[in-house]
């Protein structure tokens, strides 16, 4: 979820006070060599709060390329690139960089649980830049 956002454009900021979106994600990783995985995940937002536009509840969807490092148990991070051919609720290009840091914690032998920052930067064809809490679900094929 995000929390916060600047449009370096316009020189406003969004908070969660503004908008409220929902993100849900699904990947796969796999590790290249120890503790460096390479990744892809696709994202699907929706508008939660203020009630959307008819046919913009979908507000971004995008795929995610991505490298992390699991550098110190149970720490990592991730260098994303997203490329959003939906946002804003309409068929609109968006492309972003974003910086992820967190915490992963086993929950089971197979699972795990996340908790983690992201400093997302947009920067095409907007400038924006945020800050997104993350958590979830890992499960080892």
């Amino acid at each position: 979820m995000t929390l916060v956002t600047r449009d370096l454009d316009h020189h406003t900021t969004r908070s969660v006070k503004d908008v409220v979106n929902l993100s849900e994600f699904v990947g796969l990783h796999g590790y290249v060599v120890d503790r460096v995985r390479l990744g892809l995940n696709l994202q699907l937002t929706e508008r939660l709060w203020p009630e959307p536009a008819p046919g913009a509840r979908i507000q971004r969807f995008a795929v995610l390329p991505q490298v992390g490092w699991n550098f110190y148990d149970p720490f990592f991070t991730a260098l994303v690139f997203g490329f959003a051919p939906r946002t804003d609720g309409k068929e609109h290009l968006n492309l972003s960089l974003q910086a992820v840091l967190g915490v992963s914690l086993p929950i089971s032998k197979r699972v795990r649980v996340s908790v983690a920052g992201e400093v997302p930067w947009t920067f095409y064809d907007r400038h924006l830049l945020g800050f997104t809490a993350l958590t979830g679900i890992a499960i080892r094929l």
